[in-house]
């Protein structure tokens, strides 16, 4: 298991592999909508993200199939997988925060799990394929590769 198709060359120009994984994840029927709900705020040494749930077990289903679906029809599986947490990542960590810092961090952090804990499912409806170049912005359409 690794981060690149098994079946393409290393050396692959990046615009023939979007070719390769824009035709794969077409290929794939995309669900139409998915119920999910808020799980809890992670900070991590790397990042902070808002953790997802599926809304209930039908959702788990569709939505780890797809998943399923995409991973072989582009060939290899990402490491993990079977163990993919659905998040929304806040914010990427540049310096992680110390003393004082960190307790007014992990304070806030609270405050926002406390906010969330109490809503309830919320639909995502039209999802679809981004691509991104430097996880700053993520666009539906291909994007211009050096």
């Amino acid at each position: 298991e690794g981060y690149w198709p098994p079946n393409l060359p290393l050396d692959m120009p990046m615009e023939l592999v979007d070719d390769y994984m824009e035709a794969a994840i077409r290929s794939v029927e995309m669900p139409k909508t998915v119920m999910m709900k808020f799980d809890r705020i992670k900070l991590s040494e790397g990042d902070v993200e808002v953790l997802l749930l599926p809304a209930d077990e039908e959702q788990d289903k569709k939505l780890r199939a797809y998943r399923d679906r995409v991973a072989e029809a582009g060939g290899f599986y990402l490491p993990k997988h079977k163990e993919y947490r659905f998040h929304i990542t806040l914010a990427y960590v540049r310096v992680i925060a110390e003393g004082e810092d960190e307790t007014r961090m992990q304070s806030m952090i609270d405050r926002m799990n406390d906010y969330i804990s109490n809503r309830p499912a919320f639909e995502i409806t039209d999802p679809y394929m981004a691509f991104y170049k430097d996880m700053l912005e993520f666009s539906p359409t291909r994007i211009q590769r050096p």
